[in-house]
């Protein structure tokens, strides 16, 4: 195993169990035999960051001050390279590079090479309303010859009670059997419309429906340890 400079970083808070899980799956994509051989990683967790979406979408507050401090705490504690678990907070990203000089693992674009290379040419998003209304998947996808089937209004609906509502996993810690019944409902129906694979392309959305309970009649992409890998990977110095 080569050397790693370090310290790198996870950009986070978005919420705070996202940040964890995607620690854990840096964790999962290190081939270590001790500890002394993983990562030396910083976390930056803000959960006072306003809400991405609500941003998006003309309701509330910029989070872009917080998230451009978050990175340049980061690059100040000597961080170059980090992930930032937050699909919406994409539509940021070349701000918050631009303002601190840190760079950051692409989400989205990780995730779509993934499916890409699972032969899908349409592909289903779940995601948050931001997510879908700011088209960053839809573009990705469109600039590499694919297409995306988002949720219709009446199916972002249920999506966004999943995501954020009292049974979801920002507010309560993990999903209520409602919520995972609501997530895997709007997944058949994308499917049913053409989507050949999904993505999880909320941070949530994997700890709401667990990799083993999953029933969908394709392959399912979360993001997260993709993009483990790619940190991992430009941290040993090889090919991202």
């Amino acid at each position: 195993m080569g050397p790693a400079l370090g310290p790198f970083g996870i950009l986070g808070g978005m919420g705070p169990l996202a940040t964890s899980a995607f620690y854990a799956a840096v964790i999962r994509a290190t081939d270590a035999t001790a500890d002394q051989e993983h990562l030396h990683l910083i976390i930056d967790a803000d959960p006072a960051i306003p809400d991405r979406t609500a941003f998006l979408l003309g309701r509330g507050p910029d989070p872009r001050p917080r998230l451009i401090a978050a990175a340049q705490r980061l690059r100040a504690a000597g961080v170059s390279l980090a992930g930032m678990p937050c699909n919406t907070a994409a539509a940021f990203a070349e701000e918050i590079g631009a303002a601190s000089g840190l760079q950051l693992v692409p989400w989205v674009a990780t995730a779509v090479e993934e499916a890409l290379s699972r032969g899908c040419a349409t592909v289903g998003i779940l995601a948050t309303e931001g997510t879908i209304q700011a088209g960053l998947y839809q573009a990705e996808l469109s600039r590499r010859g694919a297409s995306a089937v988002v949720p219709d209004a009446g199916e972002q609906a249920v999506l966004t009670e999943a995501i954020y509502g009292p049974g979801s996993v920002k507010a309560r810690g993990h999903a209520t059997p409602r919520a995972r019944a609501a997530l895997l409902e709007a997944g058949r129906r994308l499917m049913a419309r053409g989507a050949e694979c999904l993505i999880l392309g909320c941070t949530e959305l994997p700890l709401t429906v667990a990799a083993g309970s999953r029933r969908w009649d394709g392959p399912v992409i979360d993001p997260a340890p993709f993009v483990a890998r790619r940190l991992v990977s430009a941290a040993r110095g090889q090919t991202s």
